[in-house]
């Protein structure tokens, strides 16, 4: 099961406006208003958004005076719309537009988020306004450009339901849409990732990141696991380590497979005897141990080091034909099946009974004996 997550209500109140925006943005499509005329209209929202967006701390660009010239023709009409779908709301005495004015921004929320939002929007921009500053400058472009190119001689005048209009006006909407959701989802995977770095830093949250990348290994209980848990550094170089190897047994499967997993089965080998008692001159039990103790944590960091330099060289270097594995990855596919044909056959996940380029590709494709090419067609024989 998928637990709900509800968002903030002040993120939930400024995705519904950014939606009333888009709504009526999209409902210019039938209006038989001036093309020319919305997009006069359209111009000065976004300079009054644009103000407000420049100079947050301003107080004059979050009233509108609904007796100023230049805004008279905007009430009533889709102009206002946009502005109260941006957080402007009737300021007491009617006689202006607000943003954020009081229990108006703060929606029905308790007092305590009420002032909470006044003192958020006292800070920084409503994330309303930006976003409807976006969908507006991109429908003002659009219709602009329309009318630039609609803008012939002996022409009447353009109104926003002729096609050309209309249509540019839901094309610059879907186009702005698109690009949005890509830059939110490139957003939370940054997010995403930088939370994740946190988490294989902190001494309590490491092993559950490192366990979702494959890393079940690690938490062997002994030297391994406590030389993860003495210091950031290693977990870091751990964490990167696991999400090459995960990455490499998904675009090369058996082969990247077989060599992940007997690395994985051979980074505890025993410390050489050199490395785990270097000469000193002195033979108290102690000196030794930590002496022990000290090379065993370098020995391993060596390994993950090198491990790690191996596989970007393997991944990253220019391939030796058009999708072929890297030949890392078919060696370690080839002894597996040695092994597996050694021990009667019984174990053939990390062998494919052979070496060839062609067997590692990203798609496993028969050879054909003939490729027949014509001018229209490519087929094979």
């Amino acid at each position: 099961l998928v637990p709900i997550v509800r968002p903030p209500a002040r993120l939930a109140r400024a995705c519904a406006r950014v939606h009333s925006g888009m709504d009526i943005l999209r409902s210019l499509g039938a209006s038989e208003r001036p093309a020319e005329e919305v997009a006069k209209g359209l111009e000065l929202v976004c300079t009054l958004l644009g103000n407000m967006v420049r100079e947050p701390e301003e107080p004059k660009f979050r009233r509108i005076r609904k007796g100023n010239p230049n805004i008279v023709g905007l009430l009533g009409r889709e102009e206002e719309g946009l502005l109260r779908a941006a957080g402007f709301e009737d300021a007491e005495g009617g006689d202006a537009l607000e943003c954020c004015a009081g229990a108006g921004a703060a929606g029905a929320a308790g007092a305590g988020e009420e002032e909470d939002n006044k003192q958020a929007c006292a800070a920084r921009v409503p994330l309303a306004v930006i976003e409807v500053l976006g969908v507006a400058e991109a429908t003002h472009l659009a219709l602009r450009r329309a009318l630039e190119e609609g803008d012939a001689p002996g022409r009447g005048v353009l109104r926003c339901q002729d096609t050309a209009i209309s249509m540019a006006l839901e094309c610059a909407l879907l186009d702005h849409v698109g690009q949005r959701s890509a830059d939110c989802a490139e957003a939370e995977k940054k997010r995403r990732r930088v939370a994740e770095v946190e988490d294989v830093r902190s001494p309590d949250r490491w092993r559950e990141v490192l366990v979702s990348q494959g890393g079940e290994f690690v938490l062997d209980g002994g030297s391994l696991e406590a030389w993860l848990d003495s210091d950031a550094a290693h977990r870091t170089l751990a964490h990167d380590l696991l999400e090459l190897q995960t990455a490499a047994m998904r675009w090369y499967g058996t082969g990247a497979r077989c060599h992940c997993e007997r690395w994985r089965e051979n980074v505890l080998d025993p410390i050489p005897s050199a490395a785990v008692a270097p000469e000193q001159e002195s033979s108290e039990s102690s000196a030794r141990e930590r002496g022990s103790t000290a090379s065993s944590a370098e020995v391993l960091r060596q390994r993950f080091t090198d491990e790690l330099r191996l596989l970007r060289e393997a991944l990253f270097a220019f391939p030796e034909q058009p999708g072929a594995s890297p030949a890392l990855f078919r060696e370690s596919a080839s002894e597996g099946a040695d092994r597996a044909g050694g021990d009667g056959g019984s174990e053939a996940d990390c062998g494919n009974g052979s070496a060839g380029l062609a067997e590692c590709s990203f798609v496993a494709v028969a050879a054909p004996e003939r490729w027949v090419i014509s001018s229209t067609v490519l087929a094979v024989e």
